[in-house]
């Protein structure tokens, strides 16, 4: 068997023993604790040691892997802020993970997108206003209530009221006798979305009435319903004129 028992040196032993059997005699032999469990200390003391190594070194790359990706996300947000708050020269550096990656390129591509969409609105909106510069016709638009979208300055110098007019005062260069006429106009643009032309007379600003030729047409929205109405105004007060002398 075995036992540990201090012994008479105050050193505690790991003792082994058995019985002879010839003589019957109980044979002891011990050793100090202290060496017979330094190898199994050490050994734990080892275990424990590679154990915290192990759970730092575990730390310490947790760390650097969330560094990793932490900093291109952030590089990300960074520029979506920068574009959202008007810098459309922000872009999101491509670097880090594959999939970081792949977010900043495609984040990248649709600024692209949205910058070449807003220059390409701006050019046409140019051209749009050189040719109501240059249109002798007076043209508006107005939305489904009324309210004026566009008035340009051909029909300001025909008629003589401003922007500014029609947003105090629906439609004041139709005379009340001619509103029904304008109304029906209206109706059926919006019914049939289709272009609507009449003879009618307007009333100018100073009050006095102009013989005009209005072609009423659809101004459709992004689902390509009936948004609104665009009216083209062709003054015939000199062709009334060559007409009388005729």
């Amino acid at each position: 068997g075995t036992d540990v028992v201090r012994g008479a040196d105050g050193i505690k032993r790991v003792y082994g023993f058995t019985t002879v059997p010839a003589s019957g005699w109980i044979v002891y032999a011990g050793i100090p604790t202290s060496a017979a469990f330094a190898e199994p200390a050490a050994s734990a003391r080892r275990a424990a040691l590679l154990g915290a190594l192990s759970l730092l070194l575990a730390a310490a790359l947790a760390f650097l892997f969330r560094r990793g990706i932490q900093r291109p996300i952030d590089a990300v947000a960074a520029a979506a802020r920068a574009v959202g708050g008007g810098d459309f020269a922000a872009r999101a550096p491509v670097a880090g993970p594959a999939e970081i990656a792949l977010v900043a390129e495609s984040f990248n591509a649709m600024v692209d997108v949205r910058v070449r969409a807003s220059e390409e609105l701006r050019s046409t909106m140019e051209r749009l206003r050189a040719i109501l510069e240059a249109s002798p016709l007076g043209i508006a638009a107005f939305d489904l209530g009324g309210r004026p979208l566009l008035w340009s300055p051909a029909a300001e110098r025909e008629l003589g009221w401003t922007a500014a007019d029609l947003d105090t005062e629906r439609n004041p260069f139709v005379a009340e006798e001619y509103r029904p006429r304008f109304a029906e106009a209206h109706r059926r643009v919006v019914e049939e979305g289709r272009l609507v032309s009449f003879e009618t007379v307007l009333r100018r600003k100073d009050g006095t009435a102009v013989d005009a030729w209005v072609s009423v047409g659809p101004l459709r929205g992004a689902d390509g319903g009936v948004a609104g109405l665009v009216t083209v105004v062709q003054d015939l007060t000199e062709r009334k004129r060559l007409e009388a002398q005729a």
